[in-house]
């Protein structure tokens, strides 16, 4: 029965993810981004144990230097951050030669980094 189940939740994600894949470029960036951090927000309200693991990790790194109200902040942040990252990799197909740089900031700090880039057309 168990392998039933997790078929059809298989089968779930699956057209999830393709409706996602879909929709998603349709919506105008500021549109995406908007949806990435309601979702965050939803997920870190929903998500009990991950943000109890988030809550915990940064109380165990930052000890008496955070308040509660700053490490939930911080947690908050984290998920939405996490989800507008998912939402632009869906949303990336949108990206094109003559837009990128209208989206995306590219900085090198050293010289000879930024022509060698130029001269192989590799960013790194």
């Amino acid at each position: 029965m168990g392998n039933f189940f997790k078929s059809i939740r298989y089968r779930l994600e699956w057209l999830a993810l393709r409706l996602l894949a879909g929709l998603i470029p349709l919506l105008p960036r500021r549109g995406a981004h908007a949806l990435g951090s309601g979702l965050g927000a939803v997920a870190y309200l929903a998500d009990f144990r991950g943000r109890s693991t988030a809550l915990e990790n940064l109380r165990v790194v930052y000890g008496d230097e955070l308040t509660e109200k700053e490490r939930r902040r911080i947690a908050f942040e984290a998920f939405q951050n996490f989800t507008r990252t998912v939402i632009d990799q869906f949303w990336s197909p949108r990206l094109t030669a003559e837009n990128y740089e209208q989206y995306c900031e590219i900085q090198m700090d050293d010289p000879e980094v930024v022509e060698q880039a130029r001269e192989t057309g590799a960013i790194w």
